[in-house]
């Protein structure tokens, strides 16, 4: 396996993490690891301004650069590789006296126009960290973003626990669902997902044929008003 460091300093203004690429058989790895110190945000959100920030800092604002990674690829690898796109510590907030901590990890499940938008389609899985043991996944939910007018603009899913579950526990009911210490809870994404996009005018769905679990988003056209799902937060300006 091979490692080729991108940017030991993002330059942004969280100061907060390293990025690097791990080229291996079957998997293109990006990790964005988040260190103490960094304001609280919910996980998806943290997550998605470091890819944000990675996007303006190597690919100038062009979510392409996540594409181009593809090129450290194994070329006798036969599966398609895959691009994830990982951030780890996520400090959340404080309930009842604990403060939990997430890891956030987010795999590149397509690359579509939908809506007359070209759109970077993603898989996130939150996983809540354990005081003894392997974190456990707490929630998967659809991703997607797109580049317009120098912001990069985001839509995200609803929760969705009965999908979340069924990646978990394909095929089971609430009787055979597997207790948080069994290791379907504590890997995401697995090396056994199978991932299909299925676009019907502006809703894109993913389905995992592994588990059976499928995830659903409608997105907005070009220039239309923007859902409370869709932000625009994380600009140039934003992303350092």
């Amino acid at each position: 396996m091979t490692i080729a460091t991108l940017s030991n300093n993002l330059n942004n203004p969280l100061r907060c993490g390293r990025t690097t690429v791990r080229a291996g058989l079957a998997s293109v790895f990006l990790w964005l690891t988040l260190v103490a110190g960094c304001a609280t945000k919910p996980p998806i959100e943290a997550w998605q301004q470091r890819v944000t920030t990675y996007v303006f800092q190597q690919g100038n604002g062009d979510p392409n650069i996540l594409r181009d990674l593809v090129v450290a690829r194994a070329r006798d690898s036969v599966r398609p590789e895959r691009i994830m796109i990982g951030e780890f510590g996520v400090v959340g907030k404080t309930e009842n006296g604990r403060t939990p901590t997430y890891d956030v990890q987010g795999i590149v499940v397509g690359h579509s126009q939908i809506a007359g938008r070209n759109w970077f389609l993603f898989l996130v899985g939150v996983l809540r960290q354990q005081s003894v043991g392997a974190p456990t996944i707490d929630e998967v939910r659809l991703a997607a973003m797109t580049a317009e007018s120098q912001q990069l603009h985001w839509s995200v899913s609803e929760p969705d626990a009965f999908a979340t579950q069924r990646y978990v526990n394909p095929g089971g009911s609430d009787l055979t669902a597997p207790s948080r210490d069994d290791p379907a809870f504590r890997v995401f994404p697995k090396a056994s997902d199978a991932y299909r996009v299925i676009v019907e005018g502006d809703i894109v769905h993913v389905y995992e044929d592994r588990s059976g679990a499928h995830w659903d988003l409608r997105l907005p056209a070009a220039g239309r008003a923007r859902s409370r799902h869709d932000s625009a937060l994380f600009s140039r300006k934003g992303a350092g």
